[in-house]
């Protein structure tokens, strides 16, 4: 299975020389299975340059599952922007969790309304079809996929899935509350034993208790979960938007420091834009 980061930011794009290395498009990971299927994971402005690079590949049809966590302006306002929409033949299957009365078509629908956008949803030429979550688990061949309620303001979903016998887990826009890792017990559990957890990390311990309630966590409760839960590889994800690279290297460092001083075996990475993982 591989992994790859198109977007790795939170709240609004950052483009400019203090993210260059990190990135500044928000939220949208890929995920490719051995089998080929392609499962994107938000639809943040990162999703533009994915578009791209299918279309690029020559690949034909394209055929993709994307499941919003979400719909939060910086998971879904690249949507307009994904190329393979445009083109006939493209399949895309939209999964995610209805966001109170709001239909999952219209979260994505209502923002291309010509309001906000010049070519309205239905003129786009692919076959789009929607899923909404009404379970905890379902089956995307190969993957078993689960979903986990976030600790988000509003309707949210995080995710895991298992294919190929590998277990990556997606829980961004996640507040881990004070208390340490067992007071966390439903994200405990959903990423135990992962290959791969990526996570919200958006937050220091010197700006955590202003924002309690935001929806982000902490980078240092965070690592505590994923050692308690045997990850073997934790990605810290969602950067604030006013987190220069130099910050991020420094959140990166203090939580490898942190798993060094317990002598844990976790491997740690702070999210950048291009980063390929082989799981």
């Amino acid at each position: 299975m591989q992994v790859r980061f198109w977007g790795v930011r939170g709240s609004i794009p950052t483009p400019g020389p203090e993210t260059v290395r990190y990135g500044g498009n928000t939220t949208c990971v890929e995920l490719v299975l051995e089998s080929g299927a392609h499962l994107i994971l938000d639809a943040g402005t990162g999703i533009r340059r994915l578009g791209r690079s299918l279309v690029a590949s020559g690949v034909r049809p394209i055929h993709a599952h994307l499941f919003l966590t979400h719909s939060h302006w910086d998971h879904t306002h690249g949507f307009p922007f994904f190329a393979p929409a445009f083109i006939q033949g493209t399949r895309l299957d939209v999964h995610g969790c209805q966001d109170g009365e709001t239909a999952l078509q219209d979260i994505l629908s209502r923002q291309m309304t010509q309001q906000y956008f010049p070519v309205d949803f239905s003129e786009l030429r692919a076959e789009i079809t929607f899923n909404t979550c009404t379970s905890a688990c379902a089956r995307i061949d190969p993957a078993a996929v689960s979903r986990l309620r976030l600790n988000h303001p509003g309707t949210g979903c995080g995710y895991r899935f298992e294919a190929e016998g590998k277990v990556v887990v997606f829980l961004t826009d996640n507040e881990l509350v004070p208390g340490g890792p067992q007071a966390n017990g439903p994200a405990l559990e959903f990423a135990r034993d992962a290959d791969l957890l990526i996570h919200d990390a958006q937050y220091t311990p010197e700006d955590i208790d202003a924002h309690r309630g935001w929806g982000h966590s902490c980078y240092v409760d965070v690592v505590d979960l994923a050692l308690l839960a045997g990850v073997r590889h934790l990605v810290l994800f969602h950067h604030d938007p006013e987190r220069s690279d130099e910050q991020v290297d420094d959140i990166q460092a203090a939580a490898r420091a942190q798993v060094d001083a317990i002598g844990g075996n976790l491997r740690c990475d702070a999210a950048a834009e291009g980063m390929v993982l082989e799981i």
